[in-house]
């Protein structure tokens, strides 16, 4: 494998942009709001960057614009301040052209309800529930 070539500076080859989803929680500020339940959201933002880094500065720059304050309908200023990005979530190489695109996932537990429990080897309460591969007897 050939190392270095004389009189040849080394040079990286340029990172294929991926598709970037970001997940950010903003608060919703209204002026001199100091009481109440304050209106927040999460939201997820997909970018095209080469790397998580960049991804980020991009948001920051987009951001800039977005959060600008406007008047509600009570002539109150209100701003979109972002709180904190939760979550970056590199997606899909940027030229990917299947079908969908997952954007983001997330794994969490929680206790188990029975509504959600799972028993595959148990046969099915309602017969119109099992499968239709099985043959059925005539009688």
């Amino acid at each position: 494998m050939i190392e270095q070539v004389a009189g040849r500076t080394r040079r990286l080859l340029p990172i294929d942009p991926s598709l970037y989803a970001i997940r950010v929680r903003i608060a919703i500020q209204v002026e001199d709001q100091k009481r109440g339940m304050q209106l927040f959201e999460d939201r997820i933002l997909v970018v095209k960057a080469r790397s998580e880094s960049e991804a980020r500065k991009k948001l920051s720059k987009h951001w800039r614009e977005y959060a600008r304050p406007y008047l509600n309908r009570e002539g109150k200023l209100v701003r979109r301040q972002l709180e904190e990005i939760l979550e970056v979530f590199s997606a899909y190489p940027a030229n990917w052209d299947d079908q969908w695109i997952d954007v983001y996932s997330s794994l969490g537990r929680r206790r188990i309800r029975s509504e959600f429990e799972w028993h595959p080897r148990r046969k099915p309460p309602n017969k119109a529930l099992q499968p239709t591969s099985q043959k059925t007897r005539r009688g």
